[in-house]
């Protein structure tokens, strides 16, 4: 199955993705193991586990934390799969990240 989702890399622009929903993708798109991270309502960021001991590019911060590498903004319902982003968690992630809140 295939979802919508954005990626964020490093000193790029957020691009929203079709992707599909599997782990070797997302392992692909965050070049290594994925570690999610609760981001808000229903969003999740899909990061590199060992970005920080790698000594990837800063990316963005959520609060204190800062997150390195790229990452993918999926959906999360807390179940083990992830669900396409809505047209409004999209533009919420673009306006956010524009504004540098995120």
């Amino acid at each position: 199955m295939y979802i919508k989702a954005i990626l964020i890399k490093p000193n790029f622009i957020p691009k929203i993705i079709e992707i599909e929903d599997d782990l070797r993708t997302y392992q692909k798109l965050v070049d290594g193991y994925i570690e999610p991270i609760h981001i808000g309502r229903e969003l999740t960021a899909l990061v590199n586990e060992e970005g920080r001991l790698l000594g990837m590019t800063p990316n963005f911060s959520i609060g204190y934390t800062t997150i390195v590498g790229p990452a993918v903004i999926v959906r999360d319902r807390g179940d083990v799969t992830y669900e396409s982003l809505t047209d409004e968690q999209i533009t919420e992630v673009m306006e956010i990240y524009s504004e540098g809140r995120l």
